[in-house]
């Protein structure tokens, strides 16, 4: 069960915490870190912890695609009766056919100008999740590669917060989202995920996906583990005994195919709902992979919606 532990959250008090967390990382890159939020309280009703995560990761993504000595820009405003913030650098950019990308599971980016370090914390594909959920949206823009990226969030603004400056549309967009004009703590439960929930092992080489596609599956009610090469989801894998396995194919060393004959023949390896994730889907990769024994072929970026549902309907 997903649970959001809503409260009345002043969206300043979210931004210091934020900015503490990510303080480590832009200082140690030698960034200028410029903050803007205007003189107005702008509060939400969302679950403080997920807030400052989808925050924290944004700064650390900043910090992290942006050569030494980078700005990085935080605002906080109002539009439209949402509470707006961006995140804005001046580092490595986003190639016009990887913009609409940058959400999707899996998606790799340049590395070459990456600074050492901080990783991509949570993932931008479980950042847009935790604002959706939130009833919010984040976009992303960058004018190309070398021109810096900006980072939007907006989510509805508390129906007191919208109130204060008469926009209707923003109290409407509280109410949409569930939220209440009172304060205290309120648990919203989300659907949760059809039974049963599964033991699943990720392996991929890129960390940060790896990750990502496993705190989702945790958000899911699922019980994970990660590896990041084949060898290692094998050790894992033998101790954990798991449901269902989610294997790269390009992993060096033992390959995702390899990795898949090698725990077919185990016993325990028999039962195990294996699924292949590459970034081929020709007709002759998928009959490489239903060779090497794979239950199913995922394309990357995966679409998560496509992963819980083979979860949900194969039993393995």
């Amino acid at each position: 069960i997903v649970e959001l532990r809503r409260t009345r959250l002043p969206l300043g008090q979210a931004l210091d915490d934020a900015i503490e967390t990510s303080r480590p990382l832009i200082e140690q890159a030698g960034h200028e870190l410029v903050v803007s939020r205007g003189t107005e309280d702008l509060v939400v009703e969302a679950d403080p912890t997920r807030i400052v995560q989808v925050l924290a990761n944004l700064l650390n993504n900043a910090a992290k695609f942006t050569p030494r000595g980078g700005r990085i820009e935080l605002q906080l405003s109002r539009g439209d009766g949402a509470a707006v913030i961006s995140v804005r650098d001046n580092g490595v950019g986003i190639s016009p056919t990887m913009l609409d990308l940058v959400f999707d599971m899996f998606t790799q980016v340049d590395q070459s100008h990456v600074q050492s370090g901080g990783g991509l914390g949570i993932g931008l594909t479980l950042v847009k999740r935790l604002v959706e959920m939130h009833g919010g949206s984040v976009e992303a823009k960058s004018a190309g590669l070398d021109a810096g990226s900006e980072f939007l969030v907006r989510l509805p603004l508390a129906a007191a917060s919208a109130a204060a400056n008469g926009s209707v549309a923003g109290a409407a967009l509280a109410q949409a989202a569930g939220t209440t004009a009172g304060g205290g703590m309120m648990a919203e439960t989300l659907p949760a995920p059809r039974p049963p929930v599964r033991r699943i092992v990720v392996a991929d080489d890129n960390v940060d996906a790896a990750e990502s596609l496993s705190l989702m599956l945790e958000m899911a009610g699922h019980e994970t583990r990660t590896a990041h090469d084949g060898e290692e989801a094998f050790r894992i894998a033998s101790e954990f005994r798991p449901d269902v396995m989610v294997l790269d194919i390009a992993m060096p060393g033992l390959d995702g195919h390899d990795l898949a004959r090698r725990i077919r023949s185990e016993a325990w390896g028999n039962s195990v709902l294996l699924i292949a994730a590459s970034g081929w889907g020709q007709n002759e990769s998928k009959q490489q992979s239903r060779d090497a024994g794979f239950n199913h072929h995922l394309v990357k970026p995966i679409e998560f919606d496509a992963l819980e549902l083979l979860l949900r309907t194969d039993p393995g």
